[in-house]
């Protein structure tokens, strides 16, 4: 082994603890800011939520990293789904991107039969499996975490007045 690899691994034995609390401390105040969107959001259009906003982390073997706040309540037409925002670090090849904000519907069969059409630059549909509606963006250059999550989240407002989930409402 040469030396540099392994200066690298002798410096990561006393650095390794450290470096773990504080990807666990970023992981619990990210949980904790999303839910805080969630729950602050004053201008939903139709979504009502039902319960506080919960939050989470992931990993997959080949789906990267996520932490993720989510909210259920009720859509008129689509009925009870799940409000979800998050960030997305390696995720598959086909979202583009080595970290992605998200948003997303889950729970609707209704939502999910109509292919998100882009209305906000920099807003795209890349993954849509299961009864997910999810859209993607990267993070801008000035990161503003209510703005960028604000602005998913109005867009996939707007792709669920496109697909007439409200008919009937």
């Amino acid at each position: 082994m040469s030396k540099a690899p392994e200066a690298f691994l002798i410096e990561g034995v006393g650095q390794y603890g450290r470096a773990v609390d504080t990807i666990r401390h970023f992981r619990r105040e990210m949980e904790s800011r999303l839910c805080e969107i969630l729950k602050d959001r004053a201008d939903w259009k139709r979504f009502q939520p039902s319960k506080e906003p919960f939050a989470g982390h992931g990993k997959g073997a080949a789906l990267g990293w996520w932490i993720w706040g989510s909210v259920l309540g009720k859509l008129p037409g689509a009925g009870d789904i799940t409000v979800g925002i998050g960030l997305w670090w390696a995720p598959p090849a086909n979202v583009g991107h080595d970290v992605v904000l998200y948003a997303n519907f889950e729970g609707s069969e209704a939502l999910e039969r109509h292919p998100y059409r882009s209305g906000t630059d920099g807003v795209y549909a890349a993954r849509r499996t299961g009864k997910y509606t999810r859209l993607f963006m990267p993070p801008r250059a000035d990161l503003d975490l209510d703005r960028d999550f604000g602005l998913l989240l109005s867009e996939l407002e707007r792709h669920a007045d496109a697909c007439g989930c409200d008919a009937g409402a």
